[in-house]
């Protein structure tokens, strides 16, 4: 009798640390989880701004050959007005 009583603390301890460690797998995912909703916060109460849209023309580069302004001629990005070579 005293053999089945062994047994069945040691069969009980068993079960007993395998739910442990479900428990203690568990726990860590948890954990990971909250932390990370810590680091990343709630939202924010209102809505941000959107900003507004640009038009693609605006930012196209000016063809060869425009004006910037009156009496500048664009030509060569590289070259200015004053250099004559």
């Amino acid at each position: 009798m005293k053999k089945y009583h062994q047994l069945l603390i040691v069969g009980l301890g068993l079960v007993s640390f395998i739910c442990f460690l479900i428990y203690k797998h568990e726990y860590d995912r948890l954990r990971l989880l909250v932390e990370t909703l810590e680091v990343w916060g709630s939202p924010p109460v209102q809505p941000l701004a959107v900003a507004p849209m640009v038009d693609r023309q605006q930012l196209a580069p000016a063809p060869v050959g425009a004006e910037i302004s009156n009496n500048q001629p664009l030509t060569n990005a590289l070259l200015s007005s004053n250099d004559k070579s």
